[in-house]
């Protein structure tokens, strides 16, 4: 059997909340006749890598291969800083996101897991596109709603795993299922908490 995997940071449910609250504060500034799929809360996350379709069988190897890049990389912090339509050279945008802040260990902790994953042979799918940190907000079905949009909205985001998470298409939008959860490395102090 074959699933469609990505990696991805879940977040916690506080997060879950401060961000459903902002979709619905950004939903109300639209007009009415705007055409947007928002994310539902449960679904909220941050996209890492999506692998495509992949053969069960592929799964252990996946996880074995996560679990051993993750222990090079510490718990880290990820600071949001504005909601916006994106991605910003696309014309027109397809998405309300929220913007991350620059971090240093979020992209190479993506590019470690492209290349091991890569070498590993388990995902033949390719990326395209540069790693843009964001948070989906809402999927835009039509044109965009407005010319603009920028809303300052800050959360922090503490990062101490990552999720390998199967994408079940269904006519109410996909359903998310977490297979597994990768801890990164714990420090001493973490480890206690």
């Amino acid at each position: 059997m074959r699933q469609r995997i990505f990696l991805a940071i879940s977040f916690e449910e506080e997060i879950k909340e401060k961000l459903a609250k902002a979709i619905k504060e950004v939903a109300q500034t639209l007009p009415k006749n705007a055409k947007i799929n928002w994310v539902k809360k449960k679904n909220l996350h941050l996209t890492l890598l999506f692998l495509g379709s992949l053969e069960n069988k592929s799964l252990d190897r996946l996880y074995q291969i996560a679990e051993k890049t993750t222990k090079d990389f510490p718990p880290f912090w990820l600071t949001s800083q504005k909601i916006a339509f994106g991605p910003k050279k696309r014309f027109p945008p397809r998405l309300v996101w929220l913007e991350m802040k620059k971090n240093q260990q979020l992209p190479k902790l993506v590019t470690k897991l492209r290349n091991d994953i890569t070498e590993a042979s388990i995902s033949k799918r390719k990326e395209k596109q540069k790693f843009l940190p964001h948070i989906t907000l809402g999927r835009i079905r039509n044109k965009p709603p407005a010319k603009k949009l920028e809303k300052k909205f800050v959360v922090k985001i503490r990062v101490k795993a990552i999720d390998v998470i199967a994408s079940q298409p269904t006519k109410k939008g996909c359903k998310y299922t977490v297979l597994s959860s990768i801890l990164l490395k714990l420090t001493q102090d973490e480890d206690r908490h």
